[in-house]
């Protein structure tokens, strides 16, 4: 069945459109008694088995809150180049959980000149 769709209109189903409305269905649609990261995970989920990751860094809760105490745009979804050097090379989900679990340390710490983190230790969130 999916050959035939597939073969009834290509561009629907191309990579690039899906990537396109799993990402933007997450930041979008409410769908009642979820929130955004409930969205974001599942579009991330479905996108993941379908080999199609996010190219933008999406906030959300947690990310929304790292990315605020590093002075980071306000936005719903930042580029690469919005994100500091120091973690711009990893992949934008990966971004999004450094953003995330480091929230803390990031509020209460400065960005080091050899990494991102405060030189004092630091302690992970168990969870975003």
């Amino acid at each position: 069945m999916s050959k035939q769709l597939y073969q009834l209109n290509p561009e629907v189903w191309s990579p690039e459109r899906l990537r396109l409305e799993l990402w933007e269905g997450a930041t979008g649609g409410e769908v009642p008694g979820t929130g955004p990261l409930y969205r974001y995970d599942t579009a991330f989920r479905i996108g993941a088995h379908l080999n199609l990751f996010p190219t933008l860094v999406y906030l959300h809760a947690g990310t929304r809150n790292g990315a605020r105490a590093l002075g980071l745009p306000g936005k719903d979804a930042l580029e690469l180049s919005d994100i500091p050097i120091e973690i711009r090379h990893r992949e934008p989900h990966e971004i999004e959980d450094i953003l995330c679990i480091y929230e803390d340390a990031f509020r209460g710490g400065r960005m080091a000149g050899s990494g991102c983190l405060p030189a004092r230790s630091i302690s992970r969130k168990r969870r975003c």
